[in-house]
């Protein structure tokens, strides 16, 4: 039985994470530097910027194309949570067992990152899927899963 074994992030779509930082550093939040996550081979989110915390945190996304995912929800719905990320032990088996119980995932295979940057760690192998928002009460959950070797990052 697949289990959720990290909560990750909270992602939260902005126009401008400039802009919108110095509302959470208010709250006395601290951040980590910007991560780019646009690259191959699934575009998902264009630039994060990081207020960590454990193995997560608060991620403010911005798009830097139009035509990305963060870019079209907030066409359609404005700034706001985008995605809550959870960490699982096996995917597969996840996808499996949530399908059953009447989740829906927006893809038939997962998206395998291979020696990726997941801030705060490296991990060999980085699986990725999405159960879709009409299945959990209007919120897009990441659902990943770590394989192999798994290092903090400097």
């Amino acid at each position: 039985m697949a289990k959720i074994i990290e909560f990750r992030t909270i992602n939260v779509a902005v126009p401008s994470w400039k802009d919108a930082a110095p509302k959470y550093e208010a709250l006395g939040l601290t951040h980590a530097p910007p991560h780019d996550f646009s690259g191959p081979p699934a575009q998902i989110i264009d630039v994060a910027f990081r207020f960590p915390w454990g193995g997560g945190g608060i991620h403010l996304v911005e798009p830097t194309d139009p035509s990305s995912p963060v870019a079209r929800f907030m066409d359609r719905r404005g700034p706001g949570l985008f995605s809550l990320t959870f960490r699982v032990d096996n995917l597969r088996e996840a996808m499996d067992e949530w399908g059953a119980a009447g989740l829906e995932w927006l893809r038939d295979d997962p998206v395998v990152f291979e020696n990726a940057s997941v801030p705060p760690y490296r991990v060999e192998r980085f699986l990725m899927n999405w159960i879709k928002p009409g299945s959990t009460g209007g919120v897009l959950l990441e659902i990943t899963q770590f394989e192999g070797r798994v290092e903090e990052e400097p």
